[in-house]
């Protein structure tokens, strides 16, 4: 019993907490609010409305005794339905609206009011309302007097006065510190209609970082009292700026023209009586020039300024103090606060001295507001202990000038004490540091080329030249000569004599053996006059002589001609000797008969044995000759393949090498350079030469100049595994991460194969494959075997088709080589303006190693593009052309 009543109890609580939780998300959904201008000016009338969501009851206004009311409430009820992947929503509002008046000028708040709704009091939000002043030009007559006002316009001449429209450059703060942070707006007051913009140019901030504050899109018009007179005003732009200098600052005059609705001094009739008319008027309005006092910074600066201005906190952090060798420690600094975020200067971490250090990685998480960047920069410092031991990391400082205090102040880390225990030579380093930029590093760069050298010439290349297109040209006329021979005997033997010599043996043989049964018939004399028949028809359709014009002679000379052998021919001729003899003389012996009929038989047939040779022998031929032109053509290619030329190791070069395992890695960069600007003065290059440069570039910690002379090896050899390996390591010490446009996967997938080799390797497996077509379209052209025409067609489609991507990848390797379009920053922080002057806005900052493409130059700028395909310009000395 106490069970069942403890189960119903706790099936009710669940019931009213089930209905607790439908009241109460029926109460959120309640929205009940009121709206009314910000600024409205004293007599003049405004609407308050409040606006509600379900249908309610009972509305209740606040105490307004500042505000007459005219009028209200008037309501107003909306509904709204839509259908979306067949469910329905429905919105409904009932909005209530009074007419209120301003008694006096100030500012009052008008506090919320209340109405029921299902029973439960809902209230609305509190209003601020400023209440400014009436015109003195509208207290005197309305807009008739204002016409005659001096500052505004004129009715009968349709024209803008300077006081009925212009802008303002307004500055928060006109005397700031070198680096601090301040906004300048532009700020439109006018009394007219706005119909359209014309040209707008503000003015270059020279002198100035520039930061743009985002403007809502929507914004509506604000009414101010500006000089006595009330405008509607909006803000056309909004600027953060930091002076990178002290002393006066000039900003200049900006301009825009803008389009307004005035009077134009006449009017019309209408139904509702005399209505004046409108004319649009263009003025230019030109913005106030502005000085700026820039304030230096005290000159007392501590070393460990970091060019900071304005508040901020540090919060340091290290991935763990007790590792193994080879493996990675990152030290991590959070810098938060409010200030020159993006020109900060990185604090100086002094990792022990047998530590490999990599260059810091900063991620900056900004905001712009009006008194400067809000929010974090993160820089994360990683260095890999090559030896156990025990290690100290001094504390790591960060000045700045704090803007609160106008004073320097100095954060600092602890010192951090290092346990590192013995590790294991080939674990992966910096693994934890990967994880973090989600990109996979290995362990260590390879090492140097040292076998000899091999230069290609700088600017020639096979695909293109006269001996490529000769290999394609000879295989083909070949083939065009040998089908037209063969087309024009075909011809020629297209005719009866053709059909009687295929006939011929079929023919022979059916005489023969009508002799044979004369032969058992004993009936001598048939017999022979039909072996000979047999014999003399037979070299008439074989030879294609006439049997009237055929003898002994001219058939043993064209036996001899067609390949057959004299002791053959000797027999042909005892045969028909015999048989001539025989029709005259009596020659009784059937074993003479029978002897002479199978001579004749084996005669006959050793002939077409020894003339299908001869026709076989004539494709083998051909086919040899094909085949020899395929491994003449291969073999004249692969001599003069990429035009290399294999060069001893000289003395340079070895002690290039040797510098380099000895670490003097300066003295190596001096000799691999050495050696490439004499082969450049020779005209060729060498992608070891640059591999190894690179390598000597990357273990000095000059991760720019080591990724260019990668991505130069690497154009030079793009299959290469090494110089990839390589350049996919230094690549990942770089600052900048940006994300690639993406390119669809056929593109991806063009370039993956197109760069497995060089252009000239392409152009030598695009012409095997044209010759190995050739050869197919000969088989298929000449051999009557059914299933080798069918294989041979197919494969000529086949490898016509490769030879034509084989082609198409080394034409686009070779444009890729010699256009030169590629670049890499060589710079610690390169600016990206947004046209080529140094006074324009600066749209984004790129680092030293990254890769950009140059599109087109202006003087002494360049117009890059990156890989997200962000466009912008920099100055050619902050980049190298690959």
């Amino acid at each position: 019993m106490n069970n069942r009543k403890y189960k119903l109890n706790r099936f009710l609580f669940f019931l009213i907490g089930l209905f607790s939780i439908s009241i109460l998300g029926a109460e959120a959904q309640v929205a009940f609010k009121a709206s009314a201008p910000a600024t409205v000016v004293e007599g003049e009338q405004f609407r308050l409305s409040y606006i509600l969501n379900e249908e309610g009851k009972d509305l209740r206004l606040p105490d307004i005794a500042d505000f007459d009311i005219l009028f209200g409430p008037s309501t107003s009820t909306s509904f709204s339905q839509r259908t979306i992947n067949g469910k329905t929503t429905s919105e409904r509002s009932v909005t209530y609206t009074y007419i209120l008046v301003p008694k006096k000028t100030g500012s009052f708040t008008i506090g919320p009011a209340s109405i029921n709704v299902k029973g439960s009091s809902y209230q609305s939000n509190s209003l601020s309302i400023e209440v400014l002043p009436p015109d003195k030009s509208s207290s005197q007559g309305g807009a008739g007097g204002s016409a005659n006002n001096s500052g505004t316009s004129s009715a009968s001449s349709a024209t803008v006065s300077d006081s009925d429209a212009f802008i303002r450059a307004i500055v928060s703060n006109n005397s700031p510190y070198e680096q601090q942070g301040f906004t300048v707006t532009f700020r439109l007051y006018t009394t007219l209609n706005v119909v359209n913009f014309g040209r707008i140019q503000f003015p270059e901030f020279e002198g100035f970082m520039v930061e743009e504050i985002e403007m809502a899109s929507n914004q509506q018009l604000k009414m101010e009292r500006y000089n006595g007179k009330n405008y509607y005003t909006a803000e056309l732009r909004k600027t953060l700026l930091f002076p990178q200098r002290s002393g006066q600052i000039t900003i200049p005059a900006g301009s825009i023209e803008m389009v307004f609705s005035v009077p134009s001094g006449r009017s019309v009739s209408t139904f509702f009586g005399s209505q004046e008319l409108m004319a649009d008027v263009k003025k230019n309005i030109v913005t106030n020039p502005l000085n700026v006092n820039v304030k230096p910074l005290p000159g007392n600066k501590p070393l460990n300024y970091s060019n900071a201005v304005g508040t901020f906190t540090f919060d340091p952090s290290i991935s763990s103090t007790e590792i193994k060798a080879n493996e990675a420690v990152t030290l991590r600094l959070e810098i938060s606060g409010t200030g020159n975020m993006k020109l900060l200067r990185n604090p100086e971490v002094q990792f022990p001295n047998n530590f490999e250090v990599y260059d810091p990685v900063v991620t900056n998480s900004l905001n712009v507001t009006t008194n400067g960047l809000t929010g974090i920069r993160v820089i994360e410092y990683m260095a890999i202990p090559r030896y156990e031991g025990s290690y100290t990391i001094p504390s790591v400082e960060f000045g700045y000038f704090d803007l609160n205090t106008n004073s320097y102040k100095t954060l600092s880390t602890p010192e951090y004490n290092l346990q590192i225990a013995k590790g294991d030579p080939g674990s992966a380093s910096a693994t934890n540091f990967v994880n973090q930029q989600d990109v996979r590093v290995e362990q260590d760069i390879r090492f140097l080329k040292t076998g000899e050298p091999s230069f290609v010439s700088m600017n020639s290349f096979f695909v293109g030249s006269l001996s490529y297109w000769l290999w394609y040209i000879i295989p083909f006329l070949l083939l065009i000569i040998y089908f037209i021979i063969n087309r024009k005997k075909a011809k020629e033997n297209a005719n009866v004599a053709l059909m009687r010599n295929k006939k011929a043996t079929k023919i022979a043989i059916k005489r023969l053996k009508l002799a044979e049964k004369y032969l058992r018939e004993h009936n001598k004399e048939s017999f022979y006059d039909e072996v000979l028949r047999a014999i003399w028809g037979y070299f008439s359709d074989k030879l294609a002589i006439p049997v009237a014009q055929l003898s002994k002679d001219n058939i043993e000379t064209e036996l001899l001609k067609n390949g057959i052998s004299s002791e053959l021919a000797n027999n042909f001729m005892n045969i028909l000797d015999t048989c001539e003899f025989a029709r005259y003389a009596q020659v009784e012996s059937d074993a003479e008969m029978d002897r002479i009929y199978h001579d004749t038989l084996d005669a006959i047939g050793q002939m077409e044995d020894r003339l299908k040779k001869r026709k076989s022998n004539k494709l083998s031929m051909l086919s040899l000759l094909l085949l020899s032109i395929a491994i003449f053509t291969t073999l004249s290619i692969s001599a003069q393949d990429t035009d290399i030329i294999e060069e001893p190791v000289n003395n340079t070069a070895l002690s290039a090498a040797d510098a380099y395992r000895s670490g003097y890695f300066k003295t190596s960069i001096e000799l691999y350079d050495k050696l490439i600007n004499e082969s450049i003065t020779n005209n060729i290059v060498s992608p070891q030469l640059y591999y190894n440069l690179g390598n000597a570039y990357y273990r000095d910690s000059q991760i720019g100049k080591a990724i260019l002379n990668f991505e130069r090896a690497l154009l030079l050899d793009p299959g290469d595994s090494d110089i990839r390996h390589n350049l996919r390591f230094a690549n990942n010490r770089k600052v900048d991460r940006i994300t690639p446009a993406g390119d669809i996967f056929i593109t991806n997938w063009f370039k993956a194969i197109r760069n497995l080799y060089s252009s000239n390797v392409w152009a030598v497996i695009a012409i095997m494959s044209f010759v190995l077509s050739i050869i197919s379209l000969a088989a298929f052209l000449f051999v009557n075997v059914l299933w080798v025409r069918k294989t041979a067609f197919y494969s000529f489609i086949v490898l016509f088709l490769l030879m034509i991507v084989f082609n198409i990848f080394s034409f686009s390797q070779k444009r890729e080589q010699i256009r030169g379009d590629n670049a890499i920053v060589m710079v610690g922080a390169a600016g990206v303006n947004a046209s080529p002057d140094a006074n324009s806005n600066e749209l984004f900052e790129l680092h030293e190693g990254t890769k950009v493409r140059v599109k087109s130059s202006d003087g002494n700028w360049y117009e890059i593009e990156i890989d997200n395909g962000s466009v912008g310009w920099t100055n050619k000395d902050n980049i190298e052309i690959i």
